[in-house]
């Protein structure tokens, strides 16, 4: 092997060893007409994006799409639209000190697209949603919803087109959903049934946030390229 391309392809497979995971996130849907999310609506234990109740016809997201995780490269900013559901699968209610904490397995997924072209989609089998309040049949404001490939074996991501070929199949990682100014549609807290399923209808803002380890052959792809550029450089 020429000397000149021995260093270049021993710095881009280290590079490629130490590569950080992808990472996504939105700090809240970027449309003022309408919330992210909405539940409660036909099917008490399901929820979904708040498209229904959205006069622009979309919950549209800026995703920002980190490759390189904490790299120094910059993320790239993907005006999407969001696209949701979630169904509660099993419900438990805990007294913490007078402190009431509602949790909820979850199955389902998420979408991100750009147009009728997929971005990012992720499903999952048992994610935990979880709301505090001061009372056992009360959600609080807040809520969260996150799920891990370490516990939950239906956690899959999948990269669409806009995200250069990424490999994300079989590949560990994790996702939260943080759900603000949750409330009954019209106002108030969301109240429960006897099966911790709200008893109307309920929407509420949110943000977001995932990583995912890339597939080796992605890392292959990095190295490979970063090879080509070099000689095309000499």
């Amino acid at each position: 092997m020429s000397p000149r391309f021995a260093a270049p392809i021993l710095v881009l497979a280290g590079l490629a060893c130490a590569a950080n995971a992808d990472y996504f996130s939105f700090a809240s849907d970027s449309n003022p007409d309408g919330p992210t999310f909405l539940g409660g609506r036909q099917v008490l234990s399901r929820f979904r994006d708040g498209l229904p109740v959205d006069p622009s016809g979309s919950v549209t997201t800026n995703l920002l799409w980190d490759a390189d995780e904490d790299g120094p490269n910059p993320a790239i900013l993907i005006p999407s639209s969001f696209r949701f559901q979630g169904d509660f699968t099993h419900h438990v209610v805990q007294n913490v000190l007078g402190v009431f904490i509602n949790s909820y397995t979850t199955t389902g997924f998420c979408e991100f697209r750009s147009g009728d072209a997929l971005v990012l989609r992720i499903d999952f089998t048992s994610a935990v949603f979880t709301s505090v309040s001061g009372a056992a049949n009360l959600w609080g404001s807040t809520a969260t919803l996150q799920d891990q490939s370490r516990t939950d074996s239906g956690v899959q991501f999948t990269a669409g087109p806009r995200l250069g070929g990424a490999n994300f199949t079989d590949r560990p990682g994790d996702f939260a959903f943080t759900l603000t100014n949750l409330h009954r549609t019209g106002d108030g807290a969301v109240e429960l049934n006897a099966e911790g399923n709200p008893t109307a209808e309920w929407r509420s803002e949110g943000s977001f946030s995932a990583h995912v380890v890339p597939a080796p052959a992605s890392l292959a792809l990095l190295t490979l390229g970063g090879l080509a550029a070099s000689r095309r450089r000499r």
